[in-house]
């Protein structure tokens, strides 16, 4: 890889995009591109996410040259691969047009496909905690092998051994070498050599050996969330599910015990990991694992003996499949059980003195429940006796979204939110927002404002609703109709309230003042909501994506309404908007822009910058810093403070 006259050396992941029309090179092919190299930069909160992969944009065909075809494996897989989605694609659709269930939860769950589950299928099985079951791990690669083994047995021992060899090797042609899919293999291997040898490893020998030849192989998978979260279930499967197991009430049948144990073992172990990547946590997800796990198995060796039935003989496919449809069954009631609730690994101080108060007592050993209640109570007078604040401070935090805009309003247990980012293709909700509302405690929304239609302002709120209870969504007019109104209906199982006519409304500590458009004609930034906040003595604008006309006529019709200590700059910054007319009208001491890390826009503009220099306005880019938090109590001063390392030279390039 070569960026100007710098190299990077070693193997490096990048995502190749090409024009339409150019066709791909095949996987495993070796390429020479040249195009423009970007990548998303992340997102700079408290709870950060991490820059994503580099892509290379490649303008056409003649910037990309083939230098050799795939090797062997590679075509192999490419083959095998081709072969089996040509079997699924051949299935008719139900009857009503729509997808097969069976035939869709069929291609998850043999392929790790979960595309070809429908949204609200796919939308379940996360509120659920019940995701994994659709990633391809040790559970389908085990699977295959004890079916492989079951269809050998006529055979001597070591035939069936190498019959499961070759099943196991064949599915990983079938997948692909993901983490988990090559740690699966790898332990899958060792166990079938040393049965082979009379001679059985011990798993977590196995485990670590497969550790260590994956990341010889790729060092970077250390940081792949997929490679630590199968390992460490793995891990949770082989040292707590057995001592687990053995302390089973002796009232609970034997096999529900260890299915039990089990699954609590595994999550146990993979919760800190989870807990940091999505900040949500489904309280029904033990009991559903401990019934899922069994349904999925029935439902993988049910896709893999229709599979090859529909291999040998396609024209029964269609027919075949319909024992899939009715285990898929399932999934449709998975649809109407609760979300899971939003749970942060940022703990109090009051906590954290009191279980490090309460060690010793914990540390009594076997036996010492005296000691252990003691600890717990230990626990509770220290976290009971922690000093609180009489009057919770108000709290305005724009989060850093990149090319988007979000900003949580909250005082105590009231929050709000004025819009919510988004971008198509990323869940928002599960890893932006909700893990800052877990970190602060917010496990409600009285309010969620969506100032316009724009994804970037109102997908991110259609996540989050599908996560969290919000008591009411607000849209301006603009919106009736749009594929936003539509998601936020869908997600939040109710329409959202139109804004018409402006309004004023009186949310805890927070009086708002909501102008609305005028003009039913409008575009979706001029029709933006323009949301005027007083709390605690402060005032803070929210204008959304207006440009100059709309102020214009926004600061004609509401005058000194306008006057506020903050404004959010409106449109990220646009040279269209931020106009003399109305920074002269507002005259905000204190601004904040909400923009993407080398906005391919030029957000926020120069020309914007220096008219707020001019106004005496003094900057904070979410861009540059991440996100800005804002903290006051009544009639107090400001308290900036950065949550995120400032990245003030931040490049994407």
């Amino acid at each position: 890889l070569r960026a100007g006259s710098r190299l990077v050396a070693g193997p490096t992941r990048l995502r190749l995009e090409l024009p339409a029309g150019v066709a791909p090179p095949l996987p495993g092919s070796r390429v020479r591109a040249r195009g423009s190299l970007r990548r998303s930069a992340g997102f700079a909160n408290q709870v950060a996410v991490a820059p994503g992969p580099w892509r290379l944009a490649v303008k056409s065909d003649r910037f990309l040259a083939t230098l050799s075809p795939p090797g062997a494996f590679a075509r192999l897989s490419i083959a095998l691969r081709g072969r089996v989605l040509a079997t699924f694609a051949a299935v008719p659709p139900a009857p009503d047009g729509g997808r097969r269930p069976g035939i869709a939860l069929a291609r998850s769950l043999l392929l790790g496909d979960a595309a070809a589950l429908s949204e609200t299928h796919r939308s379940a099985l996360r509120r659920t905690g019940l995701a994994h079951l659709i990633a391809v791990s040790g559970f389908n690669v085990s699977l295959v092998a004890l079916l492989a083994g079951w269809a050998a047995l006529g055979l001597p021992r070591l035939a069936r051994l190498a019959v499961a060899v070759f099943a196991v090797l064949l599915y990983l042609l079938l997948v692909g070498p993901a983490p988990s899919v090559m740690r699966a293999t790898a332990m899958a291997l060792l166990a079938i050599t040393g049965l082979a040898a009379r001679r059985i490893p011990g798993a977590l020998q196995g485990l670590a050996i497969s550790a260590i030849v994956l990341l010889a192989f790729d060092p970077g998978a250390v940081r792949d969330v997929g490679f630590v979260l199968s390992f460490s279930a793995t891990a949770g499967l082989l040292l707590l599910a057995p001592r687990w197991a053995e302390r089973r009430h002796d009232r609970l049948p034997r096999i529900l015990g260890a299915g039990l144990a089990a699954t609590l073992a595994a999550q146990a172990a993979s919760l800190p990991w989870s807990v940091a990547t999505f900040g949500e946590l489904s309280p029904l997800a033990p009991l559903l694992n401990l019934l899922a796990v069994p349904w999925a198995a029935l439902a993988l060796a049910a896709a893999i003996l229709w599979l090859g039935v529909a291999t040998v003989v396609p024209a029964v496919a269609p027919a075949a499949a319909l024992p899939l449809d009715w285990i898929a069954s399932p999934l449709d009631a998975l649809a109407s059980l609760p979300a899971g609730f939003p749970v942060s690994l940022c703990w109090p101080g009051g906590w954290i003195s009191g279980l490090a108060a309460a060690l010793p007592f914990a540390a009594a050993g076997e036996g010492g429940r005296t000691g252990r209640a003691a600890g717990l109570a230990l626990v509770l007078i220290v976290q009971t006796g922690h000093g609180r604040v009489p009057e919770p401070p108000f709290e305005a935090l724009f989060l850093d979204v990149g090319q988007g805009d979000a900003t949580l309003l909250r005082r105590g247990r009231e929050a709000l939110l004025i819009d919510g980012g988004g971008a198509a293709g990323f869940d928002f909700g599960s890893r932006v927002l909700l893990p800052q509302l877990a970190t602060r405690g917010v496990r409600r929304l009285r309010l969620a404002i969506v100032s316009h239609a724009d994804a970037d302002h109102c997908l991110g709120v259609a996540d989050l609703a599908g996560r969290l209870p919000i008591d009411e969504i607000w849209i301006p007019r603009g919106a009736v109709g749009s594929p936003c109104a539509a998601a936020l209906e869908r997600a939040a199982g109710r329409p959202p309230r139109v804004v018409a006519a402006d309004l004023r409304r009186q949310i805890g500590g927070f009086a708002l003042r909501v102008f609305a458009d005028p003009s039913p004609m409008a575009d979706d930034n001029a029709g933006s909501l323009v949301v005027r906040v007083d709390a605690g003595g402060r005032r803070l604008l929210f204008p959304g994506d207006i440009a100059a006309m709309r102020e214009r006529q926004l600061v004609a019709r509401a005058g000194a309404e306008l006057r506020a200590d903050l404004l959010h700059v409106p449109h990220h910054g646009s040279s269209g908007s931020s106009s003399d007319t109305l920074l002269r009208c507002v005259r905000a001491p204190l601004a904040v822009v909400s923009a993407g890390v080398d906005s391919r826009y030029g957000h926020p503009a120069e020309a914007v910058l220096a008219r707020l220099a001019a106004a005496g306005t003094r900057s904070l880019r979410t861009d540059r810093v991440g996100a800005v938090r804002l903290t006051w109590r009544r009639r107090g001063p400001w308290r900036i403070e950065l949550p995120a390392a400032p990245r003030a030279l931040a490049s994407s390039r």
